[in-house]
């Protein structure tokens, strides 16, 4: 919005001695105040497809699952220790190879 300082009238001043009136309006602020008024009495809505909600479901779903399946920790943990748990080797390699060629 640009504030206009002609005549010597800064902001705040109107140039009635203090009194303001509806004719000092300008066209502009008539507009924004119209629009302002329409504006208010429209409501805003939004639709959601079927599929946003399905995403929205399946995310407050994973939301709820832990970051860490704890079991399958403590699984690996008890094999190393116990000295159960075997690597496979080649099945290491490939993945390593697949992960590097993937770069």
């Amino acid at each position: 919005m640009a504030i206009n300082f002609n005549n010597g009238i800064g902001p705040g001043q109107n140039g009635t001695n203090g009194a303001k009136s509806k004719d000092n309006v300008t066209p502009l602020t008539r507009d924004v105040a119209s629009n302002s008024q329409n504006a208010s009495n429209k409501e805003d809505s939004v639709k959601l497809s079927s599929q946003v909600q399905s995403l929205q479901s399946l995310e407050a779903q994973i939301k709820k699952m832990p970051d860490v399946d704890q079991e399958r920790v403590d699984t690996i943990k008890s094999a190393i220790a116990n000295g159960e748990y075997t690597i496979n080797y080649e099945r290491l390699a490939a993945a390593i190879q697949k992960f590097e060629g993937s770069l």
